[in-house]
C-alpha cells in the first residue's frame, strides 16, 4: 500500500525536482536556494477569471510552489536516496518510457477510421451489452395549442403520413410554435413522449400503430408509433454507436500492442536475448 501510495506522488516529486531546473531568460517569480520558477511555469494558472482572481490564484500557486521546494529540501536531507526510492524512479521511468513508445507505435499504426458496417456488425454480434433499461419509440409526435385556426388541417394530414404531409404538419408545426417529432428514423425514450402527454393518458395502448388523437384543455395531442423496442431488448444501435466506435478503436489498440509485445518477445527468444532459470 506504500508503494503504491509513492508511485502515485512520484509525478508531483518530479516536477518539483524538475521546476525552475533549466535555466531560462525570462524573468524568474520566486526562487528557493537554486531552484527558479518562472512566468511559463504559471501558464493557464487563472485562465478565465477576472484580474483580481487570476492574480489572487497566481500568488497562491507561487505561494504553494516555494511551500512544496522547502518541505523537498527538508525530505531529501531526512531521507536522501534509498534503495527503495532509487527503485520508485527507475519503475516510474520505465513506466514512461513504455507509454511514450507505445503511443508512438500508435499514431503511426492505429486506423481510427471506423465503418458504419463495423459498427452494424459488431452491434449485431454483441447487442446483449448495450442494454440499457429503456424503451424506445419511433414515431411522430405533435403537440399543438387546442385554439390554433390549423388544428383541424393538422389533425387530417397526420392521419396520412405522406411525406409532402409530414412537411406540411412540420411548416403548420413552425407557425403555431407547436412542439413536434416528425423524423421516423429516430428513436427516443417512450418516457420522453410519455411525459409530453396529459398525466394519465397510456401511451402503451398506441404502440402498434394505432393514432393517438386526444386533447386537453391547453393542447391537443397527435402521436403515431412506427416501431417500439422495449426495455429487455437492445438500445438501439444510433444510441450506441459512438461507444461501439470506441470500443472497436480500443480493440484495434490492443491488437497492435499484444502483437508488438508478441514480437518482441518471439525476436528476443530466437536471439537467446534472455533466460529462464
Amino acid at each position: 500500500m506504500k508503494i503504491n501510495k509513492a508511485l502515485y506522488l512520484l509525478p508531483a516529486l518530479l516536477l518539483v525536482m524538475a521546476c525552475g531546473g533549466a535555466e531560462k531568460k525570462e524573468k524568474p517569480l520566486a526562487r528557493v536556494h537554486d531552484k527558479i520558477l518562472y512566468a511559463a511555469d504559471l501558464e493557464g494558472i487563472g485562465r478565465g477569471l477576472s484580474a483580481d482572481d487570476s492574480s489572487r490564484q497566481a500568488n497562491q500557486y507561487i505561494d504553494k510552489w516555494i511551500e512544496d521546494q522547502l518541505l523537498y529540501d527538508a525530505a531529501e536531507k531526512n531521507v536522501g536516496e534509498t534503495p527503495r526510492i532509487s527503485r520508485l524512479v527507475a519503475d516510474y521511468r520505465a513506466s514512461l518510457i513504455l507509454s511514450e513508445y507505445e503511443a508512438s507505435l500508435l499514431k503511426e499504426q492505429l486506423d481510427t477510421v471506423v465503418t458504419p458496417q463495423e459498427i452494424a456488425d459488431y452491434y449485431t454480434k454483441n447487442k446483449e451489452q448495450y442494454q440499457r433499461g429503456e424503451d424506445w419509440l419511433r414515431c411522430h409526435f405533435v403537440r399543438i395549442g387546442r385554439e390554433s385556426a390549423d388544428a383541424d388541417q393538422l389533425r387530417s394530414l397526420f392521419k396520412d403520413d405522406s411525406r409532402q404531409n409530414v412537411q406540411s404538419i412540420g411548416a403548420i408545426g413552425q407557425k403555431n410554435k407547436a412542439t413536434f417529432l416528425l423524423d421516423d428514423t429516430r428513436w427516443v425514450k417512450l418516457l420522453n413522449v410519455a411525459s409530453r402527454l396529459p398525466t394519465g393518458m397510456d401511451i402503451n395502448r398506441y404502440l402498434d400503430g394505432t393514432v393517438l388523437d386526444r386533447s386537453d384543455d391547453s393542447y391537443i395531442y397527435l402521436l403515431k408509433v412506427f416501431e417500439f423496442r422495449s426495455k429487455d431488448d437492445a438500445a438501439p444501435l444510433q444510441e450506441v454507436q459512438a461507444e461501439i466506435r470506441q470500443v472497436v478503436v480500443y480493440m484495434r489498440e490492443q491488437a497492435i500492442l499484444r502483437k508488438l509485445r508478441q514480437d518482441i518477445y518471439k525476436n528476443a527468444k530466437a536471439d537467446k536475448a534472455f533466460e529462464v532459470f
